[in-house]
């Protein structure tokens, strides 16, 4: 039941898509719209069924001290399983408080960054809602916070991004990959700089193809620590082994990459944040690649990155003269993610 209504929100979202016009200040009626929906969402964040998706049982469990989950989480969480045990021992408010740390967080950034508000909030509900706001509540919080940070990052504020990273890492550890961001440039791409983009992934196939073991060459003892800890489990059988990188829905999003990457002058134009995203997304990708060996690490290191999509897939309409056609390539892309998330990858359970 959560399943078909996410799907009908998101087909309402999509008619949306085509009346929506990314030049100047979105009216009263349109904000109401963007965040009606928003609200919605929280809602069915709070309080989804236990069981629906892969984690919530994980989470109920940790919750009552009762998981053998053998990677610990972050202080934060702890913290806030206590301040929800002073009014209840019921888990629910802690998916409630978890939700409304990332879904208005999440949905302010990207109005704040995304020019075509209703294409990113298709994109987020499509994949990112589910995978994490549904599934990974203590990585939403922390990918809605980079998030955030992006808007200081690209007015070149790096003292704040910097501090919004650590408020980030004290959500979810995976966030220590956002911190050499800082040396990214702003400006608008240089020749050499879109090469250099274009053959990124490239090496990242031939590492992936070669089988070469990136985790010796990493210096930080802390992510050696961790990826060993992922290695091992997958050792156990607990983590799955390698996944194919080759599927659909990558070689779709490497498409994209490449279309905008090709079209950059046009949309840094309308889009002067383009360059960061764009930068930022090309590791999303290589980090799948790269450590595709360890499927867990390598998910949850191209998801952490790849929430830019949800700011960088919607500048395909700025490529097109005639931007309807750019939203219907974007449409067509963000549903069938949809459909392949919820009916092929079981993200959530379809009788709930």
């Amino acid at each position: 039941m959560i399943a078909y209504s996410l799907i009908f929100l998101a087909l309402i979202i999509a008619v949306l898509v085509f009346l929506e016009d990314s030049d100047g200040e979105k009216s009263l009626v349109e904000q109401i719209i963007y965040y009606g929906i928003v609200a919605i969402m929280l809602v069915l964040a709070a309080f989804r069924p236990y069981g629906i998706d892969n984690d919530s049982p994980n989470y109920v469990a940790m919750f009552y001290g009762t998981s053998g989950d053998e990677i610990d989480v972050e202080v934060s969480f702890a913290m806030i399983v206590s301040f929800v045990k002073i009014f209840t021992d019921d888990p629910r408010l802690l998916f409630v408080v978890y939700a409304l740390l990332a879904v208005p967080l999440r949905a302010y950034s990207l109005a704040r960054l995304s020019k075509y508000w209703m294409m990113s909030l298709l994109l987020w509900l499509a994949y990112y809602y589910i995978m994490q706001d549904f599934t990974q509540i203590r990585g939403a919080v922390a990918t809605g916070v980079f998030i955030f940070s992006l808007f200081y990052l690209q007015q070149g504020k790096r003292l704040l991004f910097v501090i919004l990273v650590m408020l980030a890492l004290f959500f979810h550890t995976i966030s220590l990959i956002y911190l050499p961001l800082i040396f990214l440039s702003t400006k608008p791409l240089s020749n050499v700089k879109v090469t250099l983009l274009a053959v990124l992934p490239v090496i990242a196939v031939l590492i992936n193809l070669l089988h070469i073991d990136p985790v010796m060459y990493l210096p930080i003892p802390y992510l050696q620590e961790r990826i060993e800890l992922y290695e091992a489990l997958r050792d156990t059988g607990i983590m799955g082994d390698e996944i194919n990188v080759f599927n659909v829905v990558f070689l779709a999003k490497l498409l994209i990459f490449y279309f905008i990457l090709w079209k950059h002058r046009v949309i840094t134009e309308a889009m002067p944040a383009l360059p960061l995203l764009l930068q930022i997304f090309v590791f999303s990708v290589c980090s799948f690649l790269v450590f595709s060996f360890l499927p867990v690490l390598a998910w949850r290191l191209t998801e952490a990155l790849g929430v830019v999509e949800m700011v960088l897939f919607p500048c395909v309409a700025y490529a097109f003269e005639e931007r309807y056609y750019g939203k219907m390539l974007f449409v067509a892309y963000a549903m069938a993610l949809m459909m392949q998330t919820i009916f092929l990858n079981d993200a959530i359970r379809l009788e709930m």
